[in-house]
């Protein structure tokens, strides 16, 4: 435990801190915690920035998985927050609203979204408009930043 605590700033690509590891001289268990420790960092709010809404942290945290966090810890979390959403309304940057019908599980963390008139529209070929808030009371009630 003491050294997955000394080791949760490391990164993959020897990026991190306190001695710049890299791959497997990082411990997995310090892998594990730094995933968990980067998605709470980028939920909460900071003095310098609001916390990040729950779709770009995704998005975030699927263009840093391969890079410098482990990729499996990175999927199995980002396949639960996606779970935690499908089905909720989301806004979009251009004020519509939409529910989240899908995600692709082999595509980016951007979903496929249905109007309220029927229409579709899948972010992951949309990457210009962007999801700003979940604002189902379901999801809500289970972000414990809110």
């Amino acid at each position: 435990v003491k050294l997955a605590v000394l080791q949760h700033h490391e990164r993959l690509d020897g990026s991190g801190y306190p001695a710049r590891l890299k791959l497997d001289e990082i411990s997995f268990l310090s892998q594990v915690i730094a995933v968990a420790d980067i998605y709470d960092a980028m939920m909460s709010e900071r003095p310098y920035r609001p916390a990040l809404a729950h779709i770009e942290v995704m998005e975030e945290l699927a263009n840093r998985m391969y890079v410098k966090l482990d990729a499996s810890v990175c999927i199995v979390l980002l396949d639960k927050l996606k779970q935690a959403v499908i089905g909720n309304q989301v806004q979009l940057d251009d004020g519509r609203t939409a529910k989240i019908v899908r995600f692709d599980k082999l595509r980016s963390p951007r979903p496929l979204l249905q109007f309220d008139n029927g229409d579709y529209l899948d972010l992951s070929r949309n990457p210009r408009i962007r999801i700003t808030d979940v604002i189902s009371s379901e999801y809500r009630n289970m972000n414990t930043n809110e």
